[in-house]
């Protein structure tokens, strides 16, 4: 949205596109949920605190503890080529 002076209005806190994965053309654009909107990793359901700090998945754009999202691999639907952080789940498939 653009406010009556041209800049951007920051995104509200009760955003679902977050969680809409989008189409364009053969690249699949996954975008991200908020960290502010995650308490607990999607994979073990481990609570976040300073210690325990949130990743996002690459691919799917889950937010994961770093052992749920240790793993490496190229994602060619988000025109990542090269190896980048994933989940088990996005590793497995």
């Amino acid at each position: 949205m653009q406010s009556s002076e041209g800049s951007a209005d920051p995104p509200s806190n009760n955003s679902v596109a977050s969680w809409e994965l989008l189409n364009e053309g053969n690249n699949k654009v996954v975008l991200w949920v908020p960290d502010h909107l995650v308490t607990h990793c999607a994979g073990c359901e481990r609570e976040f605190w300073v210690a325990l700090r949130k990743h996002h998945c690459r691919s799917c754009g889950k937010v994961y503890c770093h052992d749920c999202s240790s793993y490496s691999m190229p994602c060619p639907h988000q025109n990542l080529l090269t190896p980048v952080r994933v989940c088990k789940r996005c590793f497995d498939e």
